[in-house]
């Protein structure tokens, strides 16, 4: 299996780097309801990250 590196490093960079959309949305529940409020949205969201990556 032949792995080219170089676009594995750019989108790993552009990944870590930018927001999504979850971060996005985290952020502002987290500012407008609370941190105890949005922790299960968080929880979602971390729950759903790793169910695209083991897929």
């Amino acid at each position: 299996m032949n792995i080219e590196f170089l676009p594995l490093a750019v989108f790993v960079m552009v990944a870590t780097f930018t927001p999504g959309p979850g971060n996005i949305t985290s952020a502002a529940m987290g500012m407008h309801y609370g941190y105890r409020a949005t922790f299960h949205f968080l929880s979602g969201i971390v729950v759903g990250y790793l169910l695209v990556m083991v897929l």
